[in-house]
């Protein structure tokens, strides 16, 4: 026997979000022996932190607005 009022009509929807991946933050590695690879190692650190920095900030665009939909 079903009991009627304990059923659920409707199942409740996981949501699932549609956004992109993103890849890990590393500074990229470098063998520094003279002043000119530090200002290198330097520059590409701050390159990738920028590269990091674009991806997070779409994945936190992404997942905010799909939030916003879902609410």
């Amino acid at each position: 026997m079903l009991l009627p009022a304990c059923s659920i009509k409707n199942k409740p929807q996981a949501n699932v979000l549609h956004c992109p991946t993103v890849p890990p933050c590393v500074w990229p590695a470098a063998t520094i022996m003279t002043n000119a690879d530090l200002a290198t190692d330097l520059l590409n650190g701050r390159a990738a932190f920028a590269s990091c920095k674009i991806a997070r900030d779409t994945l936190q665009t992404c997942i905010e607005s799909q939030h916003e939909q879902h609410h």
